[in-house]
């Protein structure tokens, strides 16, 4: 699963997707579908506005995870 490490802490999770997306454009497929998944030290959250902080561990799910 590919990793990234960033050298400060973005607010939330919002200002995080933007982030990768600029980074990545290939994120926008992900991001733009509402079945994205995001957990923060492995628990799900919900919405763009869930605070972030430094050493949080942040997954992105896409809507094909699971099982």
């Amino acid at each position: 699963m590919p990793e990234e490490s960033l050298d400060f802490s973005p607010a939330n999770v919002g200002e995080l997707k933007r982030l990768v997306r600029d980074r990545h454009p290939n994120a926008l497929k992900v991001f733009s579908d509402s079945r994205c998944i995001v957990a923060i030290n492995q628990h799900v959250v919900h919405g763009d506005d869930a605070i972030l902080k430094p050493g949080d561990e942040i997954a992105f799910y896409p809507p094909v995870t699971g099982g």
